[in-house]
């Protein structure tokens, strides 16, 4: 399946910040298994959308042997957002993020599709 990215003409938006401020920590809460990775379709690929899926899986599958209780949604607080922008239409990014007491990073790769920003890899530190 070919992806369609920008049309011609059509100028993409240079900051990401809105969206990089919603994404990440809802990806830490799908990673945490408070959050269905269905409610992310629209803003991530499928390639990251099969990770994240199984890595909610792992995290669940440890927890049931551990005899931890399902997560409840965790606190995460978006304290720094760093974006590059490699070309028109694709962003390069940094967001730090603080839950419970500790710091994490992820990078997270947006490419502009049809009118919107969708991550195209992600990875957390």
């Amino acid at each position: 399946m070919e992806s369609k990215t920008m049309s011609p003409g059509e100028i993409a938006p240079t900051d990401a910040s809105r969206e990089l401020a919603f994404i990440a920590p809802a990806i830490i809460e799908v990673i945490e298994g408070a959050r269905s990775v269905t409610q992310l379709g629209g803003l991530i690929n499928e390639d990251v959308y099969q990770t994240l899926r199984r890595r909610a899986i792992e995290q669940a599958t440890l927890r049931r042997e551990r005899g931890l209780k399902p997560a409840s949604y965790p606190k995460v607080t978006v304290t720094n957002i760093h974006q590059e922008l490699q070309r028109p239409g694709l962003i390069d990014s940094i967001v730090l993020l603080r839950i419970k007491n500790r710091t994490r990073a992820m990078t997270v790769r947006l490419e502009h599709r049809i009118g919107r920003w969708l991550a195209t890899a992600i990875t957390v530190l």
